[in-house]
């Protein structure tokens, strides 16, 4: 999983909406192992957005995968995709601190050219509100079916 900063800038490639941190291009990439029952929670920070693109969240589903200390080795990609996120609370959220400093226009989830308009069945993950404001934060949950084969 990756996605960008508040300020829509992805590691590997910072510099051009004010990222002021160090580039080790690894920020906001990592992955889990999926259970047993092939479940898997990863926490992050909610992602910004730049022009062109909605607010989203890119996967990759791999198998037969070996940990090493800090990434993996072999096995392979069976799934590629992206996860979007409801518009109106995306519009809640880019008005908080830290994302009301990026000052790009925002994409509107239709106007994006990956988004599908598919809901939940497309990449559109549920949210749990985890108290009263956005600043909170949220829980997303979206089952993802993958075959093997």
């Amino acid at each position: 999983m990756w996605h960008c900063d508040h300020l829509g800038e992805y590691s590997g490639f910072v510099g051009g909406n004010g990222h002021q941190e160090e580039d080790n291009g690894t920020f906001l990439r990592g992955g889990r192992m999926t259970d047993d029952s092939g479940q898997c929670a990863i926490t992050s920070i909610r992602p910004g957005h730049y022009v062109s693109r909605a607010v989203h969240v890119h996967m990759r589903v791999h198998t037969d995968v070996t940990l090493t200390d800090d990434s993996y080795t072999g096995g392979g990609v069976i799934h590629t995709g992206q996860l979007f996120f409801d518009p109106d609370i995306n519009t809640e959220i880019q008005a908080t601190s830290p994302y009301s400093e990026n000052t790009t226009r925002e994409t509107r989830l239709e106007d994006d050219s990956i988004y599908d308009d598919g809901g939940a069945a497309s990449g559109l993950p549920a949210l749990t509100a985890l108290g009263d404001s956005v600043s909170d934060g949220y829980k997303a949950t979206l089952t993802v079916g993958v075959s093997t084969s």
